[in-house]
């Protein structure tokens, strides 16, 4: 009789230590993809910083280009007039964020320091644009945008209507 108790203990105490295996295993799993995730997101975003600097390069005073977004979802286009984030250490910049916010910015956002930003979507200036890839739940509006330089140091990012 006390062999199976021994027998029925040692089992529990078995499949008690295989299910704390496969937790661990499966936390490491997503750990490991979330990561991934994190970083291919974060270099979407600096690509497409990148992409509207060299718009913002090439575009004389008038002009206007889109850009596409892709690889993005839920993503901010942020405005700050003075520094405060350390991304923004010398006055005004534009900031792609994945949160609305300025703690966001700082750990993962990406920015261009000293550029004079204004942002607008349907007629009203805004501190923040929502874009995003195009997909089924996101609004289609936000998967393209609008640069257009105003003067020699301000730009203009819109929603485009154009679809």
């Amino acid at each position: 009789m006390k062999k199976n108790g021994i027998f029925l203990g040692k089992t529990v105490i078995s499949i008690i230590i295989a299910a704390i295996c496969i937790l661990l295993i499966a936390f490491l799993i997503n750990q490991f993809f979330g990561a991934k995730k994190e970083s291919e997101e974060k270099r979407r975003s600096e690509n497409l910083i990148k992409e509207i600097n060299q718009t913002f390069k090439q575009l004389s005073s008038g002009q206007e280009r889109n850009i596409t977004i892709i690889g993005l979802e839920e993503w901010y286009l942020l405005t700050y007039r003075e520094p405060i984030t350390l991304k923004c250490e010398t006055g005004p910049c534009l900031c792609l964020c994945p949160e609305e916010n300025s703690v966001s910015c700082s750990n993962r956002g990406v920015c261009l320091d000293k550029r004079t930003v204004l942002l607008n979507a349907d007629g009203e200036g805004r501190k923040s644009l929502e874009i995003s890839s195009p997909t089924e739940d996101a609004d289609p509006k936000t998967s393209r945008i609008k640069v257009k330089r105003i003067t020699e140091e301000t730009y203009e990012i819109r929603y485009s209507n154009e679809i």
